[in-house]
């Protein structure tokens, strides 16, 4: 009987001395269920396809074609059968789940035309040893006599509310204040992101995908349990939150604990920024990873912004070698865990969390030198000349002192900000070099996503918060799973969505109360039909009380709803730089009117702010976000 330690190098343990002797085979790196190997006259090598699906019919039975398994994709798991000698015969077996934790398997063999299609008499009997190993408590009597010589433990399927498979590796790599139209699987034509555009061009990449806030702590709370702020409680950045909310309650359900209660072994590479005082241990995860890295800049390279008695850089060059740089060091942190678990008994979650692209973008070569400033057009929306705009938007923008900053001085901030970006790619090709090295890519998903946005000059802004503008809330979400083919996913999800999504895949049970909606059906080639067509956000500023706004956004519309100032209204398809403001266009009053509604709606369906009538009088009935 196989112990756990045994799941990357696989026992095939001797159940009869047919040919006189005791023996044994070590297998490195298979991913399968079960194999049956049985001793047989010698044969050719050669392998076939098989095909399951015609095989499987009503009553348990099966008849199969003479053929050798080959590959077969089956949920998150790559199953394929290996080499092992010319003189075996190579059997992959595989049936569905009669019950939790046992399961009845047949068998196809080799496509030689004297051996006859076979099936056993009676079904072999999986059973389940410690949660996630199985071995077979008796074998089967083949009917044309081959005797059974080998068995291969393997980690066994398991039982869940979506049915049985094998529980995959989940990476996470999530980087901080990441423009989606910064990569060029996005449309960027100058950002150098060659191994995030494989990933999308051979995985799934969604193409609205939202925060559901502008701020680090609130997001990535919100990527965590599922919830908006306004549920979870961390509606700003717990370095500056009030005394009473330091950070993310231990007592919200997150996916972390919930991954954990199904067996997985978690781990945490890089930045957390969810609660002051507590870390990822205290929510479910093994260990964290934090690291140090110096911020040595090259002198006479700093890019600034000032204040009175005051400056600070927001970019530059760095005076240390790119090994030495935070981004590198955390993906360093990763892939050393990453190697280690791939060794171990359990399925794992490892979340790979880099700083960058968030200023400061202090970069190093040959990142920062890659890319020349003068070849960056300014954004469309440069042009912005807050006329009609709420007036928080030129007061930030003067808060921070960009008066008198031109495009020849952004163009420089963004030239450093995608020589981070590039180095992000290439440390995400370093993990995913190290997925395949492990040789656990047929049972790893990869993720790749960010908090949230950056305006890097976008409406003449710095930084995030205070505006619903794309550039902030719309994130990259790029996804590889096992087996999956290149897809588009036009309909719009948000970052909260992965909580659900990432513990359907684990296996695990969702709690209730949820905001967000698992992605799974996406993952899987499916496009569900009651998906809403519409996007809810929130924003409560850095600092308590200093804001507050939420947004909903249709395909063609979006409306921001200001309690303080200004509301706005863009019309996406004409303006999608927003620019105009058309809250006071007497042609779009009917549009206000229902995109007010689908805000109400929003709200109802989430418990939030509008709950008091003195409040809701001057909106319409609610547009239900779910019909």
């Amino acid at each position: 009987m196989l112990g756990a330690k045994d799941r990357h190098k696989i026992v095939v343990v001797l159940l009869e001395e047919a040919v006189g002797r005791k023996s044994a085979l070590t297998l490195a790196g298979a991913h399968l269920d079960i194999i049956l190997v049985l001793s047989a006259p010698l044969i050719d090598d050669a392998s076939a396809r098989f095909d399951p699906k015609p095989h499987f019919v009503s009553g348990g039975s099966a008849k199969y074609k003479r053929t050798t398994v080959v590959e077969w994709y089956h949920s998150h798991l790559v199953l394929r059968v290996v080499t092992i000698t010319a003189w075996i015969l190579k059997i992959l077996i595989f049936h569905q789940i009669q019950r939790p934790n046992t399961c009845h398997f047949f068998y196809a063999c080799d496509n030689n035309p004297n051996w006859p299609a076979t099936r056993p008499n009676r079904p072999v009997e999986i059973l389940a040893l410690d949660g996630s190993w199985a071995y077979l408590s008796r074998y089967v009597i083949l009917s044309h006599n081959f005797k059974l010589k080998y068995l291969l433990c393997l980690p066994s399927p398991r039982e869940t509310a979506r049915g049985t498979f094998m529980a995959p590796n989940i990476v996470l790599f999530l980087t901080d204040q990441l423009r989606r139209d910064a990569l060029g699987c996005y449309g960027n034509k100058i950002c150098q992101t060659p191994h995030l555009d494989q990933l999308a061009n051979a995985g799934i990449r969604f193409d609205q995908a939202y925060t559901t806030s502008p701020v680090c702590s609130p997001a990535r709370a919100s990527l965590m349990t599922g919830l908006y702020p306004h549920k979870h409680g961390v509606m700003i950045n717990t370095h500056i939150a009030p005394a009473w909310n330091r950070g993310l309650s231990t007592d919200v359900a997150t996916f972390s604990r919930l991954l954990k209660e199904t067996g997985y072994a978690l781990d945490y590479a890089g930045k957390w920024h969810v609660h002051q005082d507590l870390g990822p241990e205290e929510f479910g995860f093994d260990r964290h990873i934090i690291g140090s890295a110096q911020s040595e800049m090259e002198p006479g390279s700093a890019l600034t912004v000032d204040f009175p008695g005051n400056s600070f850089p927001v970019a530059g060059t760095s005076a240390l070698p790119k090994e030495e740089h935070k981004t590198w060091k955390v993906a360093d942190d990763g892939i050393a865990m990453l190697r280690e678990r791939a060794g171990g008994d359990q399925p794992f979650f490892l979340r790979v969390d880099a700083t960058a692209p968030h200023f400061a973008n202090i970069v190093p070569e040959p990142y920062a030198s890659m890319y020349d400033p003068q070849t960056i057009e300014p954004w469309p929306n440069f042009a912005e000349s807050f006329t009609g705009k709420p007036a928080a938007h030129l007061r930030k923008h003067q808060e921070w002192h960009l008066e008198d900053k031109d495009w020849s001085w952004w163009q420089q901030v963004i030239a450093k900000y995608y020589g981070d970006v590039s180095l992000i790619d290439t440390c995400v090709g370093r993990v995913l070099d190290a997925i395949g090295e492990c040789g656990i890519e047929d049972n790893t998903i990869f993720i790749f996503s960010a908090d949230h946005g950056d305006s890097l000059g976008s409406h003449k802004h710095f930084e995030k918060s205070g505006t619903m503008y794309d550039e902030v809330f719309r994130i990259p979400l790029l996804v590889k799973m096992p087996g999956s083919e290149h897809r588009a996913i036009p309909q719009f999800v948000r970052l909260l969505d992965l909580m659900p999504t990432l513990v359907e895949c684990g296996g695990g049970a969702l709690p209730t109360g949820l905001d967000g909606k698992s992605l799974l059906p996406f993952l899987e080639g499916n496009s569900p039909e009651d998906w809403p067509d519409s996007v809810y956000c929130e924003s409560h500023g850095e600092v308590w009380g200093y804001s507050s706004q939420r947004m909903v956004r249709s395909e063609r519309w979006k409306y921001v709803y200001s309690p303080n100032d200004m509301d706005e209204l863009y019309d996406l398809e004409a303006d999608p730089a927003e620019l105009r403001n058309l809250i006071d266009d007497a042609s779009s009053a009917d549009t206000l009117k229902q995109m007010k509604a689908r805000l109400i709606g929003w709200n109802d369906a989430t418990d939030d702010m509008f709950q008091w009538d003195w409040v809701r009088w001057n909106f319409p009935e609610p547009i239900l976000p779910y019909n």
